[in-house]
């Protein structure tokens, strides 16, 4: 593990030092942030921007007065924009373990202090995410985990989910983006120094995932966007033909249990920064203010939590029915294949 470390650490603070000298679009982020997230982007540090490396927009709302931890939080772009939606009573804390980064970060956080005047205190610290322990983080601490695109680069990511899990407060979010593969990759790509650096070579496979996530204790977990990555092709040694990789942002809660319908019935009542009209949950799931929802128990728990509860009105009705199933984590994903011309890795013209 240790190897792996020092080539990810070396490639992130030596051999890339701007967006401009990433290879491939894997890290690089697809346009998916909101407009009041790039109303804060602009008052970013222009050195933490064109040194900022992600491969999606791992940011939720609401996040006022949350604590909020970044794993791989490099110059800490999206700490910095968490830092000015939580406000004067959150807590924001970013773990890298490359110094070249954190040092860039730590000399921004003036910057961002004059830019930001009501942002929450920012904390960057050097550690490994696969041990969040040796950084100082204890169980039941945060309100909200994000990474970006870096539980990718790990070589120990079921570690990384464990260590996810404990520092999570109960009802608390795990949101990240990260590249993901239809199939497990040769031993050749996963120790090709730039693939791996480019967010490809260590790519999760979307089975060994769903594996990790169940088996560290999370029951339900979304799709919030998904895109497939248009890449060239890779010699067959390195990647095999037909290899279907996305950048997938997801969202979890801890604690939350899979659906049932329970007859919950819930209601925006506004108020979300950015969504004054709709709040957009994840890929199939957005409340408009002021209309009854039926939703099934899993969203009803999300929208009870002390983040969502002040934006929600939530109610039973023993007579309503319940809503269509909704679409399942792997559906979205193969959807977005679908949309993009690809053919499905299932077979029989069906998606798993």
């Amino acid at each position: 593990m240790q190897a792996m470390h020092e080539q990810v650490s070396e490639y992130y603070g030596k051999t890339i030092k701007k967006t401009e000298d990433l290879k491939y679009e894997a890290c690089v982020v697809g346009g998916e942030e909101t407009k009041h997230h790039k109303q804060i982007l602009a008052k970013v540090s222009p050195k933490v921007i064109e040194s900022f490396y992600g491969c999606g927009s791992p940011i939720p709302d609401p996040l006022e007065g949350t604590t909020s931890i970044d794993l791989g939080s490099g110059t800490g772009r999206d700490c910095f924009v968490i830092s000015a939606l939580a406000g004067k009573t959150g807590n924001v804390i970013g773990i890298d373990m490359t110094q070249e980064q954190i040092d860039v970060a730590n000399e921004a956080i003036a910057y961002h202090k004059e830019h930001i005047l009501d942002a929450s205190p920012i904390e960057f610290r050097k550690g490994f995410i696969e041990d969040l322990r040796a950084a100082n983080i204890p169980d039941n601490f945060a309100d909200v985990v994000v990474s970006n695109c870096v539980i990718n680069l790990s070589p120990q990511k079921k570690e990384v989910f464990k260590e996810i899990y404990r520092v999570l407060k109960e009802g608390g979010e795990l949101h990240f983006s990260d590249v993901f593969c239809d199939r497990s990759l040769p031993k050749a790509a996963r120790e090709d120094k730039v693939l791996v650096g480019e967010c490809i070579g260590n790519a999760m496979d979307i089975n060994t995932f769903i594996a990790y996530m169940m088996g560290v204790g999370f029951k339900d977990f979304r799709v919030v966007t998904s895109r497939i990555l248009n890449l060239p092709e890779f010699p067959p040694e390195l990647i095999e033909p037909g290899t279907v990789f996305w950048s997938i942002t997801i969202s979890a809660f801890k604690g939350v249990q899979q659906p049932e319908w329970k007859h919950d019935i819930v209601m925006y009542k506004g108020g979300i920064p950015g969504s004054p009209e709709t709040y957009k949950l994840d890929a199939n799931h957005s409340f408009k203010v002021g209309e009854k929802v039926p939703v099934y128990s899993n969203i009803a728990e999300i929208l009870s939590t002390k983040r969502y509860s002040p934006f929600f009105e939530i109610n039973k009705d023993e007579t309503r029915e319940a809503p269509a199933p909704v679409p399942s984590f792997m559906e979205v994903v193969f959807a977005s294949e679908a949309s993009s011309g690809k053919g499905c890795c299932c077979g029989g013209g069906n998606c798993c």
